[in-house]
């Protein structure tokens, strides 16, 4: 629903009216609507499952403008002599099923990355397959020295971490060891750049830059 308002109980829990307004008028949401058209075969790429992802991505995730303020002290064309108009720390374009949803900095000098697949499993024969891409010539313009994985909240080395274990057998509860990272020291070895996304997935690494 995008207008909630009726003018009798509807017997649902709330005990009166669900009249929302504004200023004396009824509280009206407005929102917008996107058709999307195709085949309905599951072994057709892009299926209608990926072509409302892909919308998805670009109606939620959309580029974000900056403008500055302008005077008189340049004419256009010395802005674009005299100044670097582009710039994109992306050197290599991510298959089209990988978005990178985090690219941030991090501590001591580090950046904070997250990558993740946008399509589940058998939702398009194509786009849903697993997924290999290099890290380093991703993010070239980074010049990255080394990366080192993470849980999903990039508070805790991935290969460090421990999932709690519970008995099914029991009342009783089994929780592993403590597990929690309070630092998360400087990477100093490098690591393999080739990283791998399985439908739905989301890793997230913290890069040391050169």
């Amino acid at each position: 629903m995008v207008h909630r308002r009726l003018l009798r109980d509807d017997a649902f829990g709330v005990g009166e009216a669900l009249n929302e307004t504004q200023y004396g008028a009824g509280l009206v949401a407005r929102g917008k609507h996107w058709l999307v058209f195709g085949s309905s075969q599951k072994d057709v790429s892009p299926t209608l499952q990926a072509k409302e992802r892909f919308l998805q991505n670009k109606v939620l995730l959309p580029s974000w403008p900056f403008v500055s303020a302008a005077d008189n002290l340049l004419t256009y064309d010395d802005y674009l002599t005299n100044f670097r108009n582009i710039y994109s720390a992306i050197a290599q374009q991510l298959p089209p099923n990988v978005n990178l949803l985090t690219l941030e900095p991090w501590k001591d000098g580090t950046v904070l990355v997250r990558f993740e697949h946008l399509f589940e499993k058998n939702e398009d024969p194509v786009y849903s397959q697993v997924v290999r891409i290099n890290v380093r010539n991703v993010l070239y313009a980074l010049n990255i020295e080394s990366i080192h994985e993470t849980t999903l909240a990039g508070n805790q080395w991935k290969a460090d971490s421990q999932r709690l274990q519970f008995s099914t057998e029991s009342s009783s509860n089994e929780v592993s060891p403590k597990h929690q990272v309070e630092h998360i020291p400087m990477i100093q070895e490098p690591t393999d750049f080739d990283i791998e996304l399985q439908p739905m997935e989301i890793r997230t690494f913290v890069v040391k830059r050169r």
